[in-house]
């Protein structure tokens, strides 16, 4: 036989005479006139080359390659029905991967939260958290990668990117625990800047506002060392090597060193931390029930570490 390429229709149509055991109560169960099941049955069995019921006075019987044909169909209409039923559950929001493109210190005091939440509600949702400096998440937006970002928004442009306001993470000074300065109410910039630098790298945005406050000011301490990791920057300034600027979000992933944290003056500097999605491209509901769940966060304002505020949603 060649290979027969049937319609979930006729397998379906197949199936009800095999378990109905006759034309008549199959007709009846699938609506059809007997005369227009026989025509089917007759099709079906020119696709497959030959007879799959055995038909007599009362009942009609399955052929050899009938019974292997019923299970079969069987076995592809489940898995036709599942696929549906996922699909729906998709289509609502109950099943797929939403990836999120942020920030590592996002990664660790923001997401935690939302992720709590949403796993309770969709406990058959995947997330997928692509943590990284800036510009690795501009790069997974860019590039599609991502469904969504929580991220500084500097580097997205309005007509490509949907962006809205989350969090006000201002910008603290990292202190050794004895330095002189460890008791002040605040630290200005300028003040900061006497001592060697402790830095994170060109492609994190608090580098990049860091680099850009000291500019405008006309000054900067030397860098001493230049990290990749948060840990290594907290764990160099309780070691006493220098000091460090941070945003208050990053600073908390640093309480394991003997470190102490003061805000920042003259200015004060804040990162404005936004929920980015691409214009144009049709977010999976699983996609906007998590955003959802991060702007309900937002409105109900959730507590977050010293110097970290929630934005309003008219901000």
């Amino acid at each position: 036989m060649k290979h027969a390429d049937l319609s979930l229709r006729q397998l379906n149509t197949f199936v009800a005479v095999a378990k109905a055991g006759s034309f008549a109560a199959a007709s009846e169960q699938l609506f059809l006139s007997p005369s227009v099941l026989s025509r089917t049955v007759a099709s079906i069995e020119r696709t497959v080359g030959t007879a799959l019921f055995d038909r007599t006075a009362r009942r009609v019987e399955l052929t050899a390659t009938g019974r292997e044909l019923l299970t079969i169909a069987e076995r592809v209409m489940a898995t036709h029905q599942h696929g549906m039923r996922d699909l729906a559950q998709f289509m609502e929001g109950f099943r797929g991967t939403v990836t999120v493109a942020t920030l590592p210190s996002v990664a660790a005091i923001l997401i935690p939260p939302a992720a709590s939440v949403f796993r309770k509600l969709n406990p058959d949702v995947s997330l997928r958290v692509l943590d990284g400096p800036a510009g690795d998440v501009v790069g997974h937006m860019t590039a599609g990668d991502a469904d969504m970002a929580v991220t500084w928004d500097n580097h997205f442009p309005r007509q490509q990117f949907r962006v809205r306001p989350l969090v006000k993470d201002r910008f603290v000074a990292i202190l050794p625990k004895g330095h002189p300065r460890a008791n002040q109410a605040a630290v200005t910039w300028t003040e900061l800047a006497a001592d060697p630098f402790i830095t994170l790298q060109s492609d994190t945005s608090a580098r990049a506002l860091t680099d850009r406050t000291y500019a405008q000011l006309g000054t900067a301490g030397p860098v001493l060392v230049e990290a990749r990791n948060i840990s290594t920057v907290g764990g160099l300034v309780g070691a006493g090597m220098g000091v460090a600027a941070m945003t208050a979000m990053v600073g908390s992933l640093v309480t394991f060193a003997d470190v102490v944290t003061v805000p920042l003056v003259e200015p004060e500097v804040e990162r404005i931390l936004s929920v980015v999605e691409p214009i144009g491209a049709v977010a999976s509901p699983a996609t906007a029930k998590f955003v959802d769940v991060l702007l309900a966060l937002r409105d109900a304002k959730v507590e977050l570490p010293r110097w970290i505020e929630w934005l309003s949603a008219t901000d």
